[in-house]
């Protein structure tokens, strides 16, 4: 019991030292002399224009597209298994029948959503090369 008290005495001593005998860290601050508060650098010449800016947007959607055909290929492919085992005694068992109506609804959902892109995105003029 004693030599326990001396090692905590001991221990809390040794950290009490340490703590009000390590230096004190002080910042250092660099004033800097500008009226304005802020530094600037010359780079070049801004030059305002007063016309109206049309805001330009490209989205890639060939990713999407992509996977969208392989869930479309994915739907076309079950929907085929699907037919091919109708008539099986364990038809039942599978989900097909839920699975065709639940993906049939939320691929009729992107496509209204494909729609929707559509009508923001402009219709495509075809482009002409210069010089030919």
């Amino acid at each position: 019991m004693r030599l326990r008290r001396l090692l905590i005495t001991t221990t809390l001593m040794g950290w009490w030292n340490f703590i009000t005998q390590t230096e004190k860290i002080s910042p250092t601050l660099t004033q800097t002399n500008s009226h304005t508060g802020l530094y600037f650098d010359e780079i070049g010449q801004v030059l305002f224009y007063t016309t109206q800016w049309k805001i330009v947007s490209y989205a890639d959607l060939k990713p999407a597209q992509l996977q969208w055909r392989q869930v479309k290929e994915h739907q076309m492919k079950s929907g085929e298994y699907c037919t091919k085992v109708k008539n099986e005694t364990w038809y039942h068992l599978t989900d097909c029948h839920a699975f065709a109506s639940y993906v049939r609804s939320k691929t009729k959902y992107v496509d209204q959503l494909k729609s929707i892109i559509a009508e923001y995105l402009p219709l495509q003029q075809p482009r002409t090369k210069r010089g030919t």
